[in-house]
């Protein structure tokens, strides 16, 4: 009869364990579902953000200018974000740009200049793209493209830095309401 009462006591602390055991897991799965729901709302709303960010991009014009840059004009402009980002005057390799072309049948033209960097960091990149999207410079980047240099020496021990050779395609508007006879 003793054996048979530890037995059961036995078999009721093993119950007792396991119902233990299984609440621990059930509040431990319960913790990580509402974690993961937590975490499932805030990137809902950094989403919503972001999305509400672009349709008023979207919305907003795109900035036009009365009168054509000139070539040194842009040089200039180009120059000088160049040199608020820290770049040397050997990595900005050139600008080019070229002369306003008709945006079909309409009133504004479009301005196109390329730009090439060699040798930059990506911080450095973004500033200078940055700084050229600045008001008061009013490019738009178009195009950007992200290319390894090529290596000089391939036994160099390589820097904790990478550097990337960089080409931009800038474009402004200007509204020039004269259409040209066909």
């Amino acid at each position: 009869m003793n054996d048979s009462r530890n037995r059961s006591f036995r078999l009721y602390l093993l119950v007792l364990f396991l119902l233990g055991v299984g609440n621990l897991w059930l509040a431990w799965m319960w913790n990580t579902a509402r974690d993961s729901a937590l975490d499932a709302q805030q990137q809902y709303r950094k989403v919503e953000q972001i999305a509400e960010q672009i349709r008023l991009l979207r919305e907003t014009p795109i900035q036009v200018q009365e009168e054509e840059k000139t070539a040194a004009a842009i040089v200039q402009q180009v120059e000088t974000a160049s040199r608020k980002n820290g770049l040397k005057q050997e990595q900005l390799i050139s600008i080019t740009p070229t002369k306003p072309s008709r945006i079909a049948d309409t009133p504004y033209q479009k301005q196109e200049t390329e730009v090439d960097l060699r040798e930059v960091s990506l911080k450095q990149a973004i500033g200078f793209t940055v700084a050229l999207t600045e008001p008061g410079v009013d490019f738009q980047i178009s195009e950007i493209s992200f290319s390894l240099p090529p290596s000089s020496n391939s036994t160099e021990i390589k820097s904790t830095q990478e550097f990337w050779n960089v080409n931009l395609l800038l474009t402004s508007h200007l509204y020039d309401p004269k259409i040209p006879a066909p």
